[in-house]
C-alpha cells in the first residue's frame, strides 16, 4: 500500500523515478513520505487541489467531479475555515487559472481511523462547480490499484519547507 502526504496525488504514468521514499516523519512511525522530484508546469495537474486555510497550505486532493474533491478524512479539522484553491500551480502569485471555492458539505469514510489511517478518504461538496478548462478539470479515476513495480507520478505542495509552487514526482508502487 501506498500512502502519501495530504497535500499528493498519485496517477500512474510511464516515466523515469525522481522521487526518494522518507519514513517516519510527523509522529506517524510507518508514514511514507516522498522527497525530491521537480517543479510542475502551469496546467500540467489540473484535478490537483490544494485546500488553504490563512493562506497556507494546508491539505490537497483531487478534483473528481465539477462539484466534487477528494481528500484524505485527516485533513477535516475546521474544515469550515478552509479555502479550496483549483487551478492554482505557485500559491504566493496569481496566475490568473485560479478559482476560489467554499466547502458546502463533507463526507468522512465511516471506516476512517486516524491510527494508523485506516480509510483516510474525504469527500468535499464545493459551493459551486469549478469552470472546466486546462487549468481545471477533473482526474481520470482508475477502477483498479496500480501493480507493484507500476510507475507513478505524485504532485502536490508536500515540501520539507513552506511550499510555493506545485511540485511532481515519480515513484514506483509497491503492493
Amino acid at each position: 500500500m501506498i500512502i502519501l502526504a495530504p497535500f499528493s496525488t498519485l496517477v500512474p504514468v510511464g516515466i523515469p523515478l525522481s522521487g526518494t521514499w522518507v519514513t517516519g516523519i510527523g509522529g506517524f512511525p510507518n508514514v511514507h513520505r516522498i522527497i525530491g522530484g521537480r517543479s510542475c508546469f502551469l496546467g500540467s495537474r489540473p484535478y490537483q487541489v490544494a485546500l488553504l486555510r490563512n493562506g497556507r497550505i494546508y491539505c490537497g486532493g483531487s478534483l473528481i467531479a465539477p462539484k466534487w474533491v477528494l481528500t484524505a478524512a485527516h485533513c477535516g479539522r475546521r474544515i469550515s475555515s478552509l479555502q479550496v484553491h483549483l487551478g492554482d500551480y505557485n500559491l504566493r502569485v496569481n496566475e490568473g487559472t485560479e478559482q476560489i471555492r467554499r466547502i458546502r458539505n463533507f463526507f468522512v469514510h465511516p471506516g476512517y481511523n486516524l491510527r494508523p489511517r485506516d480509510n483516510d478518504f474525504m469527500l468535499l461538496e464545493l459551493d459551486a462547480p469549478a469552470q472546466l478548462n486546462n487549468y481545471v478539470n477533473t482526474i481520470n479515476l482508475t477502477t483498479s490499484c496500480p501493480s507493484p513495480g507500476t510507475r507513478c507520478s505524485v504532485s502536490g505542495w508536500g515540501t520539507i519547507k513552506s511550499p510555493q509552487s506545485m511540485g511532481c514526482w515519480d515513484v514506483e508502487g509497491r503492493g
